[in-house]
Parts: structure tokens; sequence; C-alpha cells
């Protein structure tokens, strides 16, 4: 979860907070000062410090299926919970292979792990950095509480798998660029491009947090906000490799194949069944074929490999000039990608208005002026509830496990 979740004393470590639970540069005949470069501008190794806690010094990458055994072995076998290092490097291993990252950086990012115990910069769950070792995943002891048994091995599986995805990137740009998104107003960075997050330095519009939305009441009060397209994905991604898990062995457990959908974001879920929807509804046809490539797994995982949050909504956006049904206005490239902020708020955080919005921007002309009006009444509806206390439904209770 983005924007500084951890503000304390003089360190200021930059990544996302991630909530799943609450090679090397040697090479024949190339300059070693090249292989550096190289790595700096694909955000390798481009910090100053490191992650907190013992840093995982064993381990071995297994495969899918050897994988999925182990996670079925220890479920069943109800095994106390631990911080299994091969387990966990293979997880966030062949997760990241399964979103589309090279076997270079998977590899490099999955030993680049930590177990953090520290009262005062821990972690709060899990979480990726962009550490002096490039892109890692650091998390707290309680991830592998022994306690929680079998439960536990399913959450820490979900947790990783969550994490993977915030780590399968190529590019973490370090450099000034602004996202404009016309009538809602643009974006302007100068640091912390990863995937479809962005540190933004300079808001100019009135709408930021239809791309940057409040925490779930699960988080903690350091956070302030997380990047809703960042952070959906992450489940959406972290839902599929579970479910690819479950066809590798691991479906044969049936506590197991009650998590096939769970999320840790309340405000997610509807949303999550929806994007995930392939038979449609009555006579409706499937959420997937309503948005066509917009929203496809793949285009996903290669926008968020390419780091590129802009043609995120512009896709989104031109999807909803296919389906609307009233003469077209011309729209710029900028107020397009703004239609697609709108209906991508509406669509993930269903609660807010049950898919009106949506709803009104196939049935109604849509202007810049109109693609303004949704933005602000999107954002009085989020402010209602924050206001009232009621911004995200009550948690969704956890699967009952056999005793």
């Amino acid at each position: 979860m983005p924007q500084k979740e951890r503000q304390t004393g003089d360190i200021d470590r930059r990544g996302f907070l991630r909530v799943g639970l609450l090679v090397g540069s040697a090479a024949i005949g190339i300059p070693a000062g090249y292989l550096r470069a190289r790595e700096i501008i694909q955000g390798e190794g481009n910090e100053d410090y490191d992650l907190v806690g013992e840093k995982l010094q064993v381990g071995e990458i297994i495969g899918d299926r050897e994988l999925a055994q182990k996670y079925l072995e220890a479920i069943e076998g109800e095994r106390p919970l631990e911080a299994d290092p091969t387990i966990i490097r293979s997880t966030l291993y062949n997760a990241m292979r399964f979103y589309g990252t090279s076997e270079r950086l998977a590899k490099r990012r999955s030993e680049n792990v930590s177990i953090s115990n520290d009262e005062v910069n821990r972690c709060l769950g899990a979480c990726a950095y962009d550490s002096a070792s490039g892109l890692g995943a650091e998390f707290n002891e309680g991830v592998f509480a022994e306690s929680r048994g079998k439960l536990g091995w399913i959450l820490s599986l979900l947790a990783l798998s969550h994490e993977a995805y915030h780590l399968s990137v190529k590019k973490v740009l370090d450099r000034k660029g602004t996202e404009d998104y016309g009538v809602l107003g643009s974006y302007r960075y100068s640091r912390e491009v990863r995937g479809f997050w962005r540190s933004d330095d300079v808001y100019n519009g009135e709408f930021a947090d239809l791309i940057n939305a409040p925490p779930p009441p699960l988080v903690g009060d350091n956070i302030t906000r997380i990047s809703l397209p960042e952070e959906f994905f992450a489940e959406f991604g972290k839902l599929r490799y579970y479910k690819h898990l479950l066809s590798s062995g691991l479906g044969k457990n049936k506590d197991a194949s009650m998590f096939r959908d769970h999320s840790a974001f309340p405000n997610f879920v509807q949303s999550l069944v929806n994007i995930q929807d392939t038979q449609g509804h009555d006579d409706s046809i499937s959420w997937q074929d309503w948005w066509g490539e917009a929203l496809s797994a793949e285009t996903i995982d290669n926008l968020h490999y390419q780091s590129d949050r802009f043609g995120l909504y512009r896709g989104i956006g031109e999807r909803i000039l296919f389906w609307n049904e009233k003469e077209k206005s011309p729209l710029s490239e900028e107020d397009t990608a703004a239609l697609g902020v709108v209906a991508f708020a509406d669509f993930v955080e269903y609660h807010l208005t049950n898919s009106e919005i949506l709803t009104s921007l196939i049935s109604e002309p849509i202007t810049p002026e109109m693609i303004g009006e949704k933005a602000e009444f999107l954002s009085q509806q989020r402010q209602r509830y924050e206001e009232q206390e009621e911004f995200v439904p009550e948690p969704v209770p956890l699967p009952n496990l056999e005793d």
C-alpha cells in the first residue's frame, strides 16, 4: 500500500503496506558499470536502505505442483505455521512468473525477503519495498504466527501471492513525469513510479480520491491512502494464482478451496467477483465479455509490468465509448482516460452506487462536463461514507474451517 505508510523517526522507507492478512551482474564482455546503470534504470538497487528484519538466507525454488503439495501436506497434517524459506521463496517466485515477470527478476526478488519483529520500523503486515538490493518483500512475524494452524498456511499463501504481484514490475522509475486526466486534472510526480502506483508530488484537480483512495479499516492508522488500481489488481492477481495452485493439487483440500475468492479488502469483494465473471447473469453478458481486453488479466499484467497507469485508464475509457448508446462527442485522449478513471472507480467500489455510474455512462451523452459531474458525485458518495464511518462494508468473515 503506497504513500509512505511508514513515517517513524528519520526513516522514510518508500514502499507499500500489503494486507494479504488483517543474475547477478556477471556477464562476459559486459562492463560492470553498464550493468549497474541498467539495474538502476529498472529500479534494481537504486536505494540506500535495506529491508528491516532477518533476511532469509536459505531455501530453494521448487515448482508449482511441488509447492502445492507442500501447502497441502502442511494444511492436512495441521503442521504448525512457520516461516519456511523454501515455501516463502517458491510462492513469491512462482507467482511472479505466473504474472509474467522474467526468470531473472523473479529469482532476484524472491531472494530479497526478510521477517521483521521490530516494534518501531517493522512492516505492519506484508510489504513490498524498493531496497538497496532491489525490489523485495518484508513480512511481519505475525504473518507466520504458529497458533494460526492450517488457517495460517492458507492466509500466508494469500499474503505472499498478493505481494508477488506488487513485485511483478519491470520498471521502477525515479524521474519526473506528469499524467494528464483532462477534466479531472493532472498528477505530477518525480519519483517512485512502480506498477500502477505513483508518489504524487502535486495533484492539480478535485478528485484525487478516485485514484488514490482511503484505505480499508483493517489497515491501521499509519496509512493515509492506497492506490485503487494497484491494490485491486494485486488482489485479483492473488486470487488468480491461488486458483492456479488449487488446480495444481491444493484443491484436494476442501478447506483450501473455501478461500478461492477471499479478500482482505472488504470494499473489493463484489468487484472481485464481477471481474472474474465469465458466465453472465440472466440475459446479461459476462463482465469479462463486457470489459473485453480493457480489463483482461493479460492486459492488466502487461500494463502493470510496464508501469503504465495512464494506458490502463485510457483503455477503460475507450471501452465505455464503445458501449455508449448516444452520438459520440469527440474526446481528447486525456478526457478519455478521465472517463476510464470514473468508470473504474465505480466498478471497483461497487458499494458506492451499485454500478449506477457505469449504467449512466452507456446511456447518456458523454462530454468532459458530464465526466466531471460523475466524478464529483462519486467523490461525494465516498465522503459521505467516510463521515459516517461506513466507507467500506463490514469485513467479510473468514470461512469456517473444520475443527
